[in-house]
């Protein structure tokens, strides 16, 4: 399962998660896409905090 998403702040505005969640469904792909409200401060520990994720924008 791909999990991924996209970083910023603000990012409450961002279609990335509504594009990526239509296109995963279209092509079959099981995945799952989400915005994350992240400053630079704080991305050092959020990335370590989610190594899990196949990958950020």
């Amino acid at each position: 399962m791909i999990r991924a998403g996209v970083l910023g702040s603000p990012i409450s505005h961002s279609l990335s998660p509504l594009i990526h969640t239509l296109a995963f469904d279209l092509l079959a792909i099981e995945g799952d896409y989400r915005a994350f409200e992240v400053v630079p401060a704080d991305l050092e520990d959020f990335l370590s905090a989610h190594i899990e994720m196949t990958g950020f924008s």
